[in-house]
């Protein structure tokens, strides 16, 4: 009987195989795949060609790409029920199907950056990429024509603790029913794993923000105080400085106002003792009107005394005025003598006429010394008079000169000296306001770097307190990671009270048969020619979930068979002995 050719598809040494055998053939069967994709491959749990064809997470990424075709805008729809928050990673749960069909296939729980670089070694690295991925095609395609009574797996609709696959009486069970149940618990025991791998990105996740929170807090914290110190020291030194030189202008203030009272103290005491020079000129002066007064006083009674000598000089005069005519008369009384000796001479003789010559030369006589008297006398009055008019004179005009020169000299002095104490006080006043000025310009700096600090310090309050509104969320976020660990625990301790119920029912069953069991571990059935897919991947170290669980599961006597193994394969994850 002739067969189909899949030879592009088939390594050589499986191209006369059926359908049935190549689902349950190691993934080398298929053309193109050697030893290490191969080995690769069973890092992710892919062994068989079966195994690859109903990989999960292709299935998944290839109904995303199919579905992306779909969506409108490659946008979200509020209020929509339709969401992948069950298989995507809660960071992308958000994302459109466009934008997931485009990133890396460790946006799905169960797969992380490590699975990542695995597939990319194999040129998958995008949803996109595993969705159309040959291998996977051609191993799905192979699978599809399997036997279904050997290979159900492949057909089986996955079990959830709400929704059993098909669970069967126990007393209308039969021997074929077994690996159907058998391959049923494999199915739990996937969703299983993908649960536990969801609870380890999880609680790396929550590592992970943990850490950045601890990290980016006590960088920020280092950063804050780091800033904190820089500017209280900058801002001590600028105290510092503005303070010494704030010290020292005021020390140069107080000195140049205490020179400036030690220039005016002085120049008081100038001023002083010029008013005390002026005072003492004035006394002076008022001694030299005193004395000009009485001068005057003197020359008045000089004057007086010379009218009255004049007058008496007059009278004088006039005395001898009236003794010249008492001459006169005398010599008209001589006249008529002479008459009468005259007429007497002839009796009188040579006697008389010796008597009349001694008369006329007394007459003159008397005359000349009276006459030389009187200029004598006015000659006299005269030269005293001008020699007191002179010297009062001459003292007057002295005393008026000097007078006016110390005034004239005390003025300039005196004008000097203000004009220099006004100099002093204005440079005086004129540095004080540099000072001022200074000081005000240095308070002005002081103030900004006062504002400038407040600002930053405002800023990095704010800064921290969005850095603890952040530290909360991700807090929150943690919360509800744990919350959703919790309702994961819950629901996988739910699978296993599922999977006792049906190992007790699956022995009794097992009992009423005949039908014996040897225990063997779920990862033990490897190698070709398995007719049993695996069931299970190496469990790793439980991992420290920052929130214990309370609850076991209650255990059932202990029992053989695949079942028991598999409790003691997923028990550590849960808390049991």
């Amino acid at each position: 009987m002739a067969g189909l050719n899949c030879a592009s598809a088939l390594d050589k040494a499986w191209e006369q195989s059926s359908f049935s055998e190549i689902a349950l053939a190691p993934v080398s069967a298929i053309q193109g795949i050697g030893e290490k994709s191969e080995a690769a491959m069973k890092q992710l749990g892919i062994e068989t060609v079966a195994d690859l064809g109903q990989w999960s997470y292709y299935i998944r990424a290839k109904s995303i790409v199919a579905l992306s075709g779909t969506e409108k805008d490659g946008e979200t729809v509020e209020g929509s029920q339709m969401n992948l928050e069950q298989f995507i990673k809660r960071k992308d749960a958000k994302k459109g199907l466009m934008e997931l069909s485009g990133s890396p296939c460790s946006v799905f729980v169960g797969l992380s950056k490590k699975e990542d670089a695995i597939l990319a070694q194999m040129g998958v690295k995008t949803l996109k990429d595993l969705a159309s991925w040959k291998f996977a095609v051609w191993a799905e395609a192979l699978t599809c024509f399997g036997d279904k009574a050997r290979h159900p797996a492949a057909f089986a609709s996955p079990a959830t603790p709400g929704n059993l696959a098909d669970p069967l009486s126990p007393t209308a069970m039969k021997t074929s029913d077994v690996a159907h149940y058998k391959n049923t618990l494999v199915s739990l025991n996937e969703r299983l794993h993908q649960y536990i791998e969801m609870i380890r990105d999880r609680d790396d996740t929550i590592t992970e923000l943990n850490a950045n929170i601890y990290s980016l807090k006590n960088a920020h914290m280092a950063e804050m105080q780091e800033v904190d110190v820089a500017y209280r020291l900058k801002l001590d030194s600028l105290q510092l400085k503005l303070d010494s030189a704030a010290s020292q202008h005021a020390g140069d203030l107080m000195a140049q106002l205490e020179q400036a009272k030690k220039e005016i103290e002085a120049l008081k005491a100038k001023l002083a003792a010029k008013d005390e020079n002026n005072k003492a000129l004035k006394k002076e002066r008022d001694a030299y009107y005193l004395e000009v007064g009485s001068l005057k006083k003197e020359l008045d009674e000089l004057t007086k005394q010379a009218n009255d000598r004049l007058m008496r000089l007059n009278a004088a005069e006039t005395d001898l005025n009236l003794r010249g005519g008492r001459i006169s008369a005398l010599e008209a009384e001589l006249l008529v003598v002479k008459e009468k000796l005259t007429v007497t001479e002839k009796n009188v003789g040579r006697v008389e006429q010796s008597k009349k010559v001694a008369l006329e030369q007394q007459a003159k006589k008397a005359a000349e010394e009276g006459k030389k008297m009187r200029e004598t006398l006015l000659s006299q009055m005269h030269k005293e008079m001008d020699a007191q008019r002179k010297k009062m004179h001459d003292e007057f005009a002295e005393s008026e000169a000097k007078l006016i020169t110390e005034h004239t000299t005390l003025k300039n002095n005196m004008e000097i000296e203000l004009r220099d104490t006004s100099m002093a006080l204005t440079k005086a006043q004129a540095s004080g306001a540099d000072a001022q000025k200074e000081l005000d310009k240095l308070k002005v700096q002081y103030s900004q770097l006062r504002d400038q600090h407040t600002y930053d310090t405002v800023t990095l309050k704010s800064r921290v307190t969005e850095l603890e509104r952040e530290l909360a969320r991700f807090k929150s976020a943690a919360k509800v990671s744990e919350d959703e660990l919790q309702k994961l625990m819950g629901t996988s301790m739910g699978m296993l009270q599922e999977i006792d119920r049906y190992s007790t029912i699956l022995t009794s069953e097992e009992d009423r048969l005949g039908i014996s069991s040897p225990p063997v571990n779920v990862d033990s059935s490897k190698g070709k020619g398995s007719k049993r897919r695996r069931t299970d991947l190496d469990p790793p170290a439980p991992p420290a979930f920052s929130t214990p669980v309370a609850a076991k599961v209650n255990e059932p006597a202990e029992e053989g068979g695949v079942f028991s193994s598999l409790r003691k394969a997923v028990r550590p994850f849960y808390g049991g002995e």
